[in-house]
């Protein structure tokens, strides 16, 4: 009965993003209903409540706009990139560890793998193959357990801020917040900084499976 409900990721995935998005849209419509003078238990427990809920709806879009859109169809996902051995320059300076790929050992005992087996070469496809095999081994669960929260975290965080600059900017035209271009600065700049954090995570995470994988098969 003691137990706290909620999980370290509910706690840094849901409820953080969750209030910065209330604090933001309170901010951008002067509602004063974050940080109020007295509030008693109950409003705690409801604000807590409500910014729990805040947080699952920003993770919905968040994957949707920033994981299956911007990474996955632009930048390409890290299943893909870890296998190629060359990049453009400019990708190589606007996200320089998102586009390092696998050692070229390991890139090509995966490759002689794939081809004796008959499998995709890179791509979600082998994702799919490779992660059931390589999440029960115990050490390697606990890394990406561990890529897998922070990743989650980042990108939802980065989502929220972003959204939060555009409530403040526009907000501004409805409540004039003499203070309102800092706060869409920092927003945006926190934003921006939390997506270079999330491929970070991201591309951690796809690299231990497959290089795990890669000295399983080796092996």
């Amino acid at each position: 009965m003691n137990k706290i409900p909620f999980s370290l990721y509910d706690f840094f995935g849901y409820l953080s993003s969750g209030f910065l998005l209330l604090v933001a849209i309170d901010y951008a419509l002067q509602l004063n209903l974050v940080f109020q003078g007295e509030t008693i238990v109950t409003e705690y427990i409801f604000g807590v409540l409500v910014i729990y809920i805040f947080g699952h709806l920003v993770a919905l879009p968040s994957k949707l706009i920033l994981e299956d859109l911007i990474v996955k169809k632009i930048l390409k996902s890290p299943s893909v990139n870890l296998f190629i051995d060359s990049q453009p320059w400019y990708k190589k300076v606007l996200f320089p560890q998102y586009y390092e790929p696998l050692s070229s050992h390991q890139i090509q005992t995966i490759y002689d793998y794939c081809a004796k087996k008959g499998l995709a070469f890179g791509g979600e496809e082998l994702f799919r193959y490779v992660y059931p095999r390589i999440v029960n081994i115990q050490e390697a669960k606990e890394k990406l357990d561990s890529f897998l929260n922070m990743y989650g975290f980042a990108r939802n965080i980065s989502f929220t801020l972003l959204v939060s600059s555009l409530i403040i900017f526009v907000g501004n035209y409805y409540n004039s917040n003499h203070d309102y271009e800092l706060w869409v600065w920092l927003a945006l700049i926190g934003g921006i900084g939390m997506f270079y954090r999330y491929i970070k995570f991201y591309w951690s995470f796809s690299n231990k499976l497959f290089a795990t994988w890669a000295s399983q098969i080796d092996s």
